[in-house]
């Protein structure tokens, strides 16, 4: 099939990247669609480097923070979007499926809270990342949606050991802000007197800095800030900690920390909020908690979970040969003509 991916313009995936997102993901998409034997492209910013074998078709500029600006690259290179046998949107703005230029079957990814804010969306084919999340469109978007595992991670490189040992600290990883909860499991591990490690800044440089300086106040102790970090040593750390601490304060449809730490064989505890039971499995992989004092206990219950199930369940479900081999009857049927509205 010949593919267009449609990559968010606000990061590059090149070898400066320190974040995943949409744009890991439509990277990664276009590496394995491409070494499954399709004809891809991927639309990103210029100062994207694509995978050996994958066409850019670049925006016209490099990465910019503004999601208001997807709007100008679309539209101004609606000519090179056409031909196509099926466009995947992983856009913020879902301008690739409404250009009236656009001549080919479009399928876009639903990637946020509508609750929370009400990005414009795409009309038709639109795909969630959780059933959690299916419920929420419906309800704020009036139109149907079709939930389709879409997260895919690369098994090998986040490798595991099944013989090497945990070591004593617990992760955090993630954007330091409020409803990501950094604070939080600050206060959730100081209560149970362990070791904590933390991972993310502030996010986009618009963001304020207040709470990752707070955050960098209170590492102290058996608190320790790492700030923002590659992949690698991301990826070892979730090798090496005892188990990934998410203390979420809002609802999300789903979390792709959640599941690389998994894929590390790293449990995960979480509140049981919004689409988390999507990505943990309650005494399986890790453990789902209502209150903070419930976390402080689980905490000490993590070595029940097997690194060794983490890992297999991460694989069968986000492995990135599966994710795609799984994906690939929904393009074919959208590029048959199978719509949903």
């Amino acid at each position: 099939m010949k593919i267009l991916i449609g990559s968010a313009t606000v990061f590059a995936i090149n070898e400066n990247t320190k974040y995943g997102g949409m744009e890991r993901i439509a990277w990664d998409f276009s590496d394995e669609l491409n070494k499954q034997g399709h004809d891809v492209s991927l639309f990103a910013p210029n100062n994207t480097i694509p995978p050996d074998g994958v066409n850019l078709i670049e925006i016209g500029f490099d990465a910019h923070p503004n999601i208001s600006m997807e709007k100008k690259a679309y539209f101004n290179n609606e000519k090179k979007l056409n031909g196509f046998d099926v466009v995947h949107d992983l856009t913020h703005q879902h301008y690739i499926p409404i250009m009236q230029g656009l001549d080919c079957p479009s399928i876009s990814l639903f990637w946020h809270d509508p609750e929370i804010a009400k990005f414009q969306q795409a009309d038709h084919n639109v795909v969630a990342l959780s059933e959690w999340a299916k419920k929420r469109f419906e309800k704020v978007y009036s139109q149907e949606v079709i939930v389709q595992e879409t997260i895919l991670i690369d098994s090998d490189k986040y490798n595991f050991n099944p013989e090497a040992d945990r070591e004593d600290w617990f992760l955090f990883v993630g954007k330091l802000s409020h409803e990501k909860g950094a604070l939080d499991a600050i206060n959730i591990c100081n209560k149970a007197g362990v070791k904590l490690k933390i991972i993310g800044g502030k996010g986009i440089s618009t963001d304020s800095d207040a709470y990752q300086k707070e955050v960098i106040r209170r590492s102290k102790f058996n608190i320790e800030y790492l700030g923002e970090v590659n992949d690698e040593i991301k990826i070892e750390c979730m090798q090496k900690a005892r188990g990934l601490i998410y203390p979420v304060n809002q609802m999300e449809i789903t979390s792709y920390k959640n599941m690389e730490a998994l894929m590390c064989g790293c449990p995960v505890i979480t509140y049981n909020r919004g689409a988390m039971n999507h990505t943990v499995e309650h005494m399986l992989t890790g453990f789902l908690t209502e209150t903070e004092e419930e976390m402080v206990r689980y905490l000490s219950k993590i070595d029940l979970i097997s690194p060794l199930v983490c890992r297999s369940v991460a694989v069968e479900k986000w492995g990135k040969e599966n994710v795609v081999k799984n994906y690939i009857p929904l393009y074919e049927s959208v590029a048959n003509g199978k719509r949903w509205f």
